[in-house]
């Protein structure tokens, strides 16, 4: 009887294999432990590619120099902030804590008895499941708010010193990428570009109406708190398909527990509420929408959610609202990606040409 035959498989890995497969492994760790400062700038890409068609505007329109139109846009944009913080935010505080102290509110959280809204922050922030509530960790918490501070500012300085300069992503892009490569990014980046301004343009107008048409139908029934609900509504506007449920949720609450202002039964209150906040989700979804977003993302449904999902797993609050964004910049460059590929071919046949000579 035969003796079944031992078949030998070598494997032969070269040191240049090996050195790839650490290099890509040290690639990927260094990205995940930069992902704050890649976030930021991802950030700042949003804001100059949202700036820059007004910037464009503003110089061509009044022919002045492009450190004057600059300077009239984050002049403008200061103004707003300052009166924002002058007249609403103080509002916004008074009605905040008042809610607070709603009977139907301390029952649901407790009492923290107090009239300042910092004792407010710290009473909510101990009733949040999961969260320390010693101290230190409460003085780590503020630490982190006033990190994101530093954050915002870096973001605006970066986004001031790219605007200044005419094409500054553009030619930012061209000073760290290969010469070889310059072309096929530079044309992938100047697509994703068009589509990251169109969004944050789009989603600062549609909160902000969004914003406005809240305030109008809460103050017309007289819903108190009607500055603090609209302005949370156009916050979560910029939260997709969730937002706007969790901006009624809120009016239908403070309508369900409070009077009136002009003296309508809370039943008229709570049915007008409704109707009018299904209004506005309705003319949103066919009007508001596809009039101020012009379809500028251009994502189905379905990867929208799932790029929610992945954004929240990952990064929180702020992967949600970045979410969108990211995903319609994986699109681009899927789609540009056989492109992409040609043109690397193309660079390294003309090097192998030039090393061959």
């Amino acid at each position: 009887m035969s003796q079944p035959q031992t078949q030998h498989v070598k494997f032969d890995i070269s040191w240049s294999a090996i050195i790839k497969v650490l290099s890509v492994i040290f690639a990927i760790y260094f990205l995940s432990r930069i992902s704050d400062v890649l976030i930021l700038l991802f950030v700042v890409l949003i804001m100059v590619t949202a700036l820059s068609p007004m910037v464009d505007s503003i110089v061509a329109k009044f022919k002045i120099r492009r450190w004057i139109a600059v300077t009239i846009i984050f002049g403008a944009l200061a103004l707003i902030l300052t009166l924002t913080m002058w007249l609403i935010v103080p509002l916004i505080f008074g009605q905040l804590i008042d809610f607070l102290n709603l009977p139907q509110v301390k029952t649901a959280i407790g009492s923290s008895d107090s009239n300042s809204i910092i004792d407010e922050v710290q009473f909510i922030y101990a009733k949040v499941p999961g969260l320390p509530t010693d101290s230190t960790s409460f003085i780590a918490f503020f630490s982190t708010v006033f990190g994101g501070i530093a954050s915002a500012l870096t973001i605006i300085v970066l986004s001031l010193y790219l605007l200044l300069e005419e094409d500054g992503i553009r030619k930012f892009i061209l000073s760290i990428m290969p010469i070889q490569h310059r072309v096929s990014v530079v044309n992938t980046f100047h697509k994703i570009s068009l589509k990251l301004g169109a969004w944050l343009r789009g989603q600062l107008s549609l909160g902000l109406i969004i914003g406005i048409l809240d305030l109008l139908i809460l103050t017309i029934l007289g819903v108190p708190y009607a500055l603090t609900l609209a302005m949370f509504g156009a916050i979560t506007e910029l939260i997709p398909y969730v937002g706007p449920f969790l901006g009624y949720a809120a009016a239908l609450f403070v309508a369900l527990t409070q009077d009136s202002n002009w003296g309508f039964s809370k039943l008229v209150v709570v049915i007008a509420v409704s109707i009018g906040y299904l209004l506005i989700q309705q003319a949103e979804g066919h009007f508001i929408v596809p009039k101020v977003m012009q379809k500028s993302v251009g994502l189905s449904p379905v990867i929208v959610i799932v790029a929610i999902l992945i954004g929240a797993k990952l990064f929180g609050l702020l992967g949600v609202v970045l979410s969108i964004p990211v995903a319609a910049a994986l699109s681009v460059i899927i789609s540009e990606w056989p492109t992409i590929i040609a043109a690397y071919h193309s660079s390294r046949n003309e090097i192998d040409k030039v090393i061959e000579e």
